[in-house]
């Protein structure tokens, strides 16, 4: 009873096995490379790359060291050596699944690569918008609005951090995030391939300069200054320059 054991181990351990499917993203123009995993241990008559099953790529016959290429709108390079598939300046049009078959002497197949390749263009580069929101005690506040294509983003922000208080969902898979460092916001869109990302420096706009006596002016003066500064709003130039001057003769 050992014996048949034994053998049926020994098959199961030198028998190629199916790898699983593989997601690849890349970006548009790049290059990539399809490998074969643990290809020393594979015995074949000959190895094929395909795409959607039916669009072959490159034939090799191992035993004459023979290589079949297709023209098939596919820029390519088989290495014999790893069995590898070197695609070049790919394009939307190289998105797909693409399988390498191994075919023993008997004529019998097996899979031992398979790649669902996606290629994406490289994110836009986004759109930043940023309003105060408070300016107290040191720590000053604001509202980023990060957008790109058809996603949008709000932060609330101070120096360092930063708190997302809205988004949309993108259906081409956009991802905007927000982050804050040094006094600069950083709005950056990304996607599967790449990562784009605009700056802003808040030091402007969370810069509030304190109000500070002229040399020159009175303490009478200043004190006319002041009320007419906290008015501005609501009363007219003609009232603030009376107030002053009424100040002015108290004294």
């Amino acid at each position: 009873m050992e014996c048949p054991l034994l053998i049926v181990a020994v098959f199961l351990s030198t028998a190629p096995v199916s790898r699983a499917e593989e997601d690849l993203f890349v970006l548009k123009g790049d290059s990539v490379r399809l490998d074969v995993k643990r290809h020393e241990e594979l015995q074949f008559h000959s190895i094929s790359w395909s795409v959607n099953i039916s669009k072959e790529i490159v034939d090799y016959i191992r035993k004459r060291q023979l290589i079949d290429k297709y023209e098939n709108g596919i820029i390519s390079e088989f290495d014999k050596k790893n069995l590898s598939l070197l695609l070049k300046n790919v394009t939307q049009n190289y998105s797909g699944i693409y399988t390498a078959t191994i075919t023993d002497d008997g004529g019998q197949e097996k899979a031992v690569a398979t790649y669902r390749l996606t290629v994406q263009e490289a994110p836009p580069i986004p759109q930043v918008s940023v309003a105060l929101l408070s300016s107290d005690g040191g720590v000053c506040k604001v509202l980023v609005n990060c957008s790109a294509e058809d996603t949008m983003v709000s932060y609330t922000c101070d120096h360092a951090h930063c708190t997302q208080v809205e988004n949309t969902t993108s259906p081409t898979g956009l991802n905007l995030i927000v982050t804050a460092t040094n006094d600069t916001i950083h709005c950056s869109s990304s996607n599967r391939v790449a990562t784009k990302t605009q700056s802003y420096s808040t030091k402007d706009i969370c810069s509030v300069p304190p109000v500070a006596p002229s040399p020159g002016l009175s303490p009478c003066a200043l004190k006319s200054v002041l009320f007419s500064t906290g008015l501005v709003a609501m009363v007219s130039a003609v009232i603030a320059v009376n107030v002053r001057e009424r100040c002015c003769r108290e004294k």
